[in-house]
């Protein structure tokens, strides 16, 4: 009894420090896309409005992270880049969505969005939370 009236004094509640506070983001997969890739001037003028996108994505505060990837087996389907969003609330979605259709290398069919929502423990840091548990 006196252990649980001391956990209550300190604030502290057993069922509380076991439910970790779960965050959501939208998580976008650039992929190629089956169009035809257009001549060299065109595909640059394309790329540049690729980018403009994405720093105009960026600017409006709803995209937080953005590159190109490659694969590390050069057998695997190749993934064009990832976007990580701000959020995965509807409105976010929504504004991602119509951005993204705006996108001139989605909108010629170049790439496509495969769109996740990615789960995390807010204020989680893997690599910070094995080195506290292994000391």
């Amino acid at each position: 009894m006196f252990l649980l009236v001391a956990f209550w004094v300190a604030g502290f509640s057993p069922s509380l420090a076991q439910t970790p506070e779960i965050e959501e983001r939208l998580f976008v997969v650039l992929s190629p896309a089956e169009a035809e890739r257009p001549g060299a001037e065109e595909m640059q003028r394309l790329q540049a409005g690729h980018l403009a996108n994405i720093r105009a994505m960026a600017e409006a505060g709803i995209l937080l992270l953005a590159g190109p990837t490659r694969p590390l087996a050069v057998e695997s389907t190749p993934a064009a880049g990832i976007l990580v969003f701000a959020s995965a609330d509807p409105e976010m979605i929504a504004q991602a969505e119509s951005m993204l259709a705006g996108d001139p290398l989605i909108s010629a069919g170049l790439l496509r969005a495969d769109q996740y929502v990615l789960f995390f423990e807010s204020g989680d840091n893997l690599y910070e939370r094995r080195a506290r548990e292994q000391n």
